[in-house]
């Protein structure tokens, strides 16, 4: 099933469903849509805010206001904005400072008081709310990390010690310095609430986001130009380690036509190596989203209901860094979830033959028999047992993923099955 989604537009049904609901920000840009016809310049963009500051739209004043309060400057003074045509918007994007201590005037806005503030929150979250939204969710966090913010107002009210640019020497604020206030101010308040902060491309270079978070995740493509390239070790590895034992999330942005139930197995094969919760969105971050096209997802139903109650029992049970497992090849990984499960993945590119040795310490089975079985069929694996061991081998294709349930002998798959729903 579904488990998160990334949007406050249908909260009492996903109550319903069971999907826990989380209201959209990009924490520091405004994509300001511009006619076609008109230039891309710094000036005819500032035309274009000017109007929108004296215009009738109150949204649109917000978010001028907000450029105007709240808006990073260059080391000439200048608003950072930059032009692009993207599926979302064609014009100019405002990079902005998120940090809740910029001040600005009586009834005006600030990047800040748009996104979130403890009054926003008590309306959200408090008695009268439409449903129960579960939390909020921070898009493209780390993006725009490295633009630099030389206004005067950003240096005095930061508090992360400012940096400094590396020609001049002149004290600036990276934008993700703000963003971090930002994400910083809502971790806190949301816990005070009982409330998540969720966020999406995160954690790629920047790991301070990690501790305020409750669910990270980022989207990706394992098929540039049709070629199948999935993420590597390494990049999984760093999301492992720094989501410790939180969920993460991966949105596949591909050409679904041409990602097939072999690639998608794949992709959920590897994901649920390490724990980690697939789905899917669009080739182009926005049009032809996978969930409002049957002909892809009904393709896939099978695959969806065979990996996702074993990688939520895997999330659930929680990522071990010691794995108490090891492997005689070093291209066939382990990794270990919670006292009961491994993971197994042959990384390599051939058919490997592979001998696991499992600690029996660290399983809570000294003194015990143990049964070793198939976790997604099922399936009764041979192992033998020495006094502080647990001896198996498996044959694995390329790329193969096999979750192995460790249970103490005698316990068949049926009541293992209801031990861990209770």
């Amino acid at each position: 099933g579904i488990a998160y989604h990334e949007g406050d537009n249908s909260v009492a049904s996903d109550d319903r469903l069971g999907i826990w609901s989380f209201r959209y920000t990009e924490p520091m840009t405004w994509w300001m849509p511009m006619p076609p016809e008109a230039p891309r310049t710094y000036a005819e963009a500032l035309g274009i805010l000017d109007r929108h500051l004296r215009g009738s739209s109150e949204p649109q004043r917000q978010l001028a206001q907000a450029v105007r309060n709240s808006g990073t400057h260059d080391e000439h003074g200048a608003f950072n904005v930059e032009f692009q045509n993207a599926p979302w918007t064609n014009g100019a994007v405002w990079v902005l400072n998120p940090n809740p201590a910029l001040p600005c005037p009586p009834d005006e806005a600030t990047k800040a008081t748009l996104s979130y503030t403890s009054a926003l929150a008590d309306r959200l979250y408090g008695p009268g709310s439409p449903g129960q939204l579960d939390g909020e969710y921070l898009d493209s966090i780390e993006g725009w990390a490295d633009v630099l913010d030389y206004r005067p107002e950003s240096l005095q009210r930061s508090s992360v010690p400012v940096t400094y640019a590396t020609d001049e020497l002149r004290p600036v604020v990276p934008t993700w310095f703000s963003v971090y206030e930002l994400a910083r101010t809502m971790s806190e308040d949301l816990r005070r609430r009982g409330k998540l902060l969720m966020a999406n491309a995160t954690p790629w270079r920047i790991h301070a986001f990690a501790p305020l978070l409750d669910v990270m995740g980022t989207e990706t493509n394992w098929m540039p130009g049709g070629a199948w390239r999935p993420d590597p070790d390494s990049v999984f590895c760093l999301r492992r380690s720094l989501c410790y034992r939180k969920p993460y999330l991966l949105l596949q942005n591909t050409d679904f036509d041409r990602f097939g139930p072999e690639q998608v197995e794949r992709y959920f094969q590897r994901s649920m190596f390490y724990g980690v919760f697939p789905s899917m969105f669009s080739v182009d971050a926005s049009t032809r989203n996978y969930w409002t096209q049957p002909q892809w997802y009904n393709r896939d139903r099978t695959l969806f209901r065979k990996y996702i109650p074993i990688i939520s029992q895997l999330s659930g049970a929680g990522w071990e860094p010691i794995t108490g497992a090891r492997s005689s090849r070093d291209d066939v990984y382990v990794e270990r979830f919670g006292a009961r499960f491994v993971t197994v993945l042959n990384d390599s590119g051939q058919r490997r033959e592979v001998s696991l040795s499992l600690d029996r310490r660290t399983f809570g089975l000294l003194g015990n028999r143990a049964g070793i079985f198939n976790a997604v069929t099922g399936e009764a694996i041979v192992a033998t047992t020495t006094r502080d061991r647990i001896e198996l081998r498996l044959t694995l294709e390329i790329e193969e993923c096999v979750v192995l349930r460790v249970d103490k002998a005698g316990a068949s798959p049926m009541e293992s099955s209801q031990e861990r729903r209770r």
